[in-house]
C-alpha cells in the first residue's frame, strides 16, 4: 500500500539485443554506469526522494566508477 514515502508503481527495464550474453552485459552495465552518473548531475532530485542522501550518494558513486560488474554464473545461480 502507498505511503509517505512509498507509491504502487515501480520501474523496470529491459535489455534485448541480438548477441552474445557477454555482449549484452557490457551494454547494460554501461547504461547502468550511464544512469548513475546520470543521476549524480541531478542531485535535487534524489536528494528529495531519499530517506539517506548521503548513502543514496555513495552508492551511485559506488556504481558510476565500477570498472566492470560483479558476476555470477547460471550453475553458480542453481547451487544457491
Amino acid at each position: 500500500d502507498p505511503d509517505a514515502r512509498h507509491l504502487n508503481q515501480f520501474y523496470h527495464c529491459e535489455a534485448e539485443l541480438i548477441g552474445e550474453l557477454s555482449a549484452v552485459m557490457e551494454v547494460v552495465e554501461q547504461y547502468m554506469r550511464a544512469l548513475a552518473r546520470s543521476c549524480l548531475r541531478n542531485t535535487a532530485a534524489w536528494t528529495l526522494m531519499s530517506a539517506a542522501p548521503d548513502a543514496t550518494e555513495a552508492a551511485l558513486r559506488a556504481l558510476a566508477d565500477l570498472a566492470s560488474f560483479p558476476r555470477v554464473t547460471f550453475d553458480e545461480i542453481g547451487r544457491a
